[in-house]
C-alpha cells in the first residue's frame, strides 16, 4: 500500500494513520497486527499513553519497532501459536489492521479469531485499499494489471476489496461497521489543480466522499462485534 514517512502528522487529515490514531482512546489497551516499524503503535504509546502490544512478521521491522519501546512479538498472525498467545494477553480495547488485511491469506479467519481478543466495548480499526479506484478501472479497460512496489497494486497483496466487499468482510465475520472514512488521492495534473483550485483539498475530499467507490483510494473502518 502507500508508502508513508515514519512520523504521524496530525495536520494531515487524509493520512489513514492519522485517522486511525484519532480513533484510539487515550490510556487504552491496543494491539496492532503488522506494525511495521512501529509508527502507529509507537505514537499511541508515547502520545496517548496506551498499553501497547504488536505483532510483526518481518524481523527487521520488529527490531525497529522495539527501538520505540514497544513490545513486539515476531510472528505470523495466521499462525495458531501467535493467536493462542493473544488469547492469553486479551482483552484489548482496540485492534489495529493498518494496510494488513489485504496481505493475509484468510482475513475472514483472522477477523473471526480476533473477536474474543476484544474487550466488551472494543473495536477493530482497519485501513484497506480500494481495488475499484478509478485508476485501476481505467487500467483494466486498457488491458493492464501491472503490479507495483507499494500502493494499490502492491505485488504483496493477496486479497482485493471494493467498498462493498470490504463491508461484507466485516459483516460476515460478525462485526458492525460504526465508522467509515475515505482517503482520497490527487488526480493527474495535480500541480495545475493547485494553481486553478485553491480549495483543492476540499474538492478531492468531496469527490471521495460522494463517490467513494470510484474516487476512494483507501478506506478506514471502525467496527464492533455484533
Amino acid at each position: 500500500m502507500p508508502h508513508y514517512g515514519g512520523v504521524i502528522d496530525l495536520n494531515d487529515g487524509n493520512d489513514p494513520r492519522t485517522r486511525i490514531v484519532n480513533l484510539v482512546r487515550a490510556e487504552s489497551r491496543v494491539l496492532e497486527i503488522g506494525c511495521g516499524s512501529g509508527t502507529i503503535i509507537g505514537y499511541l504509546a508515547r502520545a496517548k499513553q496506551c498499553r501497547a502490544l504488536a505483532i510483526e512478521l518481518d524481523g527487521r521491522m520488529a527490531d525497529e519497532a522495539r527501538t520505540q519501546g514497544i513490545e513486539v512479538v515476531q510472528g505470523n498472525i495466521e499462525d495458531r501459536t501467535v493467536q493462542e498467545l493473544l488469547v492469553a494477553r486479551a482483552p484489548f480495547d482496540t485492534i489495529i489492521f493498518a494496510d494488513v488485511l489485504e496481505h493475509l491469506r484468510e482475513p475472514w479467519t483472522i477477523l473471526r479469531a480476533a473477536r474474543p481478543w476484544l474487550a466488551d466495548d472494543g473495536v477493530v480499526l482497519a485501513s484497506v485499499p480500494n481495488v475499484a479506484h478509478w485508476s485501476i478501472r481505467l487500467a483494466l479497460l486498457a488491458g493492464r494489471w501491472n503490479y507495483t512496489d507499494g500502493y494499490l497494486m502492491d505485488r504483496t497483496h493477496l486479497r482485493w476489496f471494493t467498498q462493498k466487499t470490504l463491508r461484507q468482510l466485516f459483516i460476515e465475520t460478525g462485526y458492525r461497521v460504526t465508522d467509515w472514512q475515505v482517503r482520497w488521492a490527487a488526480l493527474p495534473g495535480d500541480r495545475l489543480w493547485r494553481r486553478v483550485i485553491p480549495f483543492r483539498t476540499r474538492f478531492y475530499s468531496t469527490l471521495a466522499t460522494r463517490l467513494p467507490g470510484l474516487f476512494g483510494y483507501q478506506f478506514v473502518v471502525r467496527a464492533k462485534v455484533t
